[in-house]
């Protein structure tokens, strides 16, 4: 239960950098040194929780454990690190707005559907990795996979969109 709680908080903590870093500081590109100060504490307080989820489960991986208790164990590890990488995603978010703000651009309206539609998949993301905790079904775990990629695809896509709007001079 310990673990559960440990992990649902990196979760949580993950997911409201996140929002903070989307809503607060992108979309509005209100950047401001104390808001990022905060959300990359935030990043280092999660990837602390990460270390420590990890080695709780490596150290349960060298006990004589049983085989229904060793397949959980991999899964939990990936789902950690997924609740890590939505942290790292906060970051990057606030790296390009503070880029986009020091050039004086601003978000175009197509520029914040996108941010919109990464936004929603990583949301998915979330639930996706909460219920994988909960469950460890293959199906929960797929899905986590699958909005990662999404989220990938989706970032390069709109880094790319948002380029040739700048050229354009559409932004």
């Amino acid at each position: 239960i310990c673990l559960r709680k440990r992990y649902i908080l990196l979760m949580k903590k993950s997911w409201k950098m996140i929002d903070s870093a989307v809503n607060d500081c992108f979309i509005p590109l209100g950047v401001n040194s104390k808001e990022t100060e905060r959300i990359r504490k935030r990043e280092q307080n999660i990837d602390r929780y990460q270390y420590e989820i990890m080695q709780y489960l490596s150290r349960i991986m060298r006990r004589n454990i049983s085989t229904r208790q060793s397949d959980r164990i991999p899964p939990l590890m990936h789902c950690t690190n997924d609740a890590e990488r939505i942290g790292d995603r906060a970051e990057n978010i606030i790296r390009i707005a503070e880029r986009m703000k020091e050039s004086n651009r601003k978000l175009s309206n197509e520029g914040v559907k996108e941010l919109n539609q990464i936004f929603g998949i990583l949301k998915d993301q979330a639930k996706y990795t909460l219920s994988a905790i909960e469950s460890p079904r293959q199906v929960t775990i797929e899905m986590v996979n699958e909005s990662e990629k999404s989220v990938v695809r989706m970032a390069a896509n709109f880094e790319e969109a948002h380029i040739s709007r700048v050229r354009a001079g559409k932004c």
